[in-house]
């Protein structure tokens, strides 16, 4: 009879047990695919927005190329001095 008792507690106890677990893994992956959802969310306003400062950045360069004269020193290779060739 004791025997039948314990066995009898030891079950329950194991399906308590079980349902705790069950309920923490649950509650692990729901917190884990939004956290994931988040950072897919931010990663991809950030890819976003580079894409847009890269865009801007072009039209601010490809802007910026018509101030170039185009002479003799300009064209030259080992020339650095850069302000010879903007049009002041």
């Amino acid at each position: 009879m004791i025997k039948t008792k314990i066995i009898a507690v030891c079950a329950v106890l194991a399906l308590v047990v079980a349902f705790y677990i069950g309920s923490i893994h649950v509650a692990y992956n729901k917190g884990y695919n939004k956290h994931a959802l988040e950072v897919a969310k931010e990663a991809s306003e950030v890819i976003m927005g580079s894409h847009t400062d890269i865009l801007v950045a072009a039209k601010e360069v490809k802007d910026g190329e018509k101030n170039i004269k185009m002479d003799e020193v300009c064209s030259a290779v080992w020339d650095f001095d850069l302000r010879q060739c903007l049009h002041n």
